[in-house]
């Protein structure tokens, strides 16, 4: 049941907190006395289409916060304690919107996305009206009416929790077959690795010419930048240096 619904910036209104009480509580009033204000708040807290139309004019962001009290909504207080968003009996959504179109949503001061606030609102608030989308047309409501109807609750909690471990196992099943694809591409390359080095006749090398060559290029490779650097000294403070490759001698 909602309880409170608090507006700030939005369209006209800057400020408003309404109480609401158990029973019914009719709204009424002239035309543009602002009502559809009420319902365009309370459509924006469930997840309904931003936008930066809604902020009022001079003002940053726009903000409305519901509060609901749960009662014995049991598959609500499921779907918060799945989602590690359950509190005590009170549920509160929060929805804001600035100026440039942005828009986030809370549930239990907790950041959530549009996607997981409109899961959640719609077995939390139906709005009935001209052309709107009614939940009874759904087949998930209709499916969930009839169990009831049918006093299946004990099965339906028993099938979630067979169906759980079964996504679990099919989860590590796939992963365990991940892994030992894995290890078949590591095996296979280790396999051509082995095929290349036998095939280079690694065993008849010799191992100590190639360590005397080894050093010998480095050697070489430091020569030559040790001389390298001593050309570029020299040549930096020659008036007019020879080329490296001149075939005229050097006049001192």
């Amino acid at each position: 049941m909602l309880t409170t619904l608090q507006i700030r910036d939005l369209a006209v209104v800057a400020a408003l907190d309404l109480d609401l009480n158990g029973g019914l509580t009719v709204l009424t009033g002239e035309t543009g006395a602002g009502k559809s204000i009420l319902l365009t708040a309370l459509g924006l807290a469930l997840g309904g289409r931003a936008d930066s139309g809604f902020v009022r004019p001079g003002s940053q962001r726009a903000e409305v916060c519901a509060e609901f009290q749960l009662g014995n909504a049991d598959e609500l207080r499921h779907w918060l304690a799945d989602n590690e968003l359950e509190s005590d009996d009170t549920c509160l959504i929060r929805r804001t919107v600035t100026s440039d179109g942005r828009s986030k949503a809370y549930i239990n001061d907790r950041p959530v996305t549009l996607q997981a606030l409109q899961e959640f609102a719609a077995n939390l608030v139906e709005i009935h009206g001209q052309h709107a989308h009614v939940k009874l047309l759904q087949s998930k409501e209709q499916r969930r009416l009839l169990d009831e109807a049918a006093g299946n609750g004990a099965l339906l909690q028993e099938t979630e929790a067979l169906y759980k471990r079964w996504h679990k196992l099919r989860t590590e099943l796939e992963q365990a077959s991940a892994a030992g694809r894995d290890r078949g591409a590591r095996e296979e390359l280790l396999r051509y690795q082995v095929d290349e080095l036998e095939s280079a006749q690694v065993e008849s090398l010799d191992y100590q010419a190639l360590s005397e060559e080894h050093t010998r290029q480095a050697n070489l490779a430091k020569s030559s930048k040790w001389a390298r650097r001593n050309w570029n000294a020299w040549w930096t403070t020659t008036a007019n240096p020879p080329t490296p490759c001149s075939s005229t001698p050097c006049k001192r």
